[in-house]
């Protein structure tokens, strides 16, 4: 099994949250992670709209991610 099938990396860093967002948006990943330090709950409940796509953040051990919020048939 390849990995060959993969457009692109399925994981990046952002400096910021509308670096993250316009990643995002644009399709080329599926998650972005956040290089730099989020204190607040606050982070938890921001969402985008980006045309179709919805992100929200999420955290992952001690690290937290944008991810796209779209509905997908898993």
């Amino acid at each position: 099994m390849s990995q060959s099938q993969q457009r692109f990396s399925d994981e990046t860093g952002a400096t910021c949250f509308s670096e993250a967002s316009n990643m995002l948006c644009k399709g080329d990943y599926s998650r972005i992670r956040l290089d730099w330090e989020v204190t607040t709950d606050e982070f938890f409940h921001l969402v985008w709209d980006c045309g179709n796509v919805q992100t929200k953040v999420i955290r992952e051990r001690d690290r937290f991610y944008v991810v796209a919020g779209q509905c997908d048939d898993e």
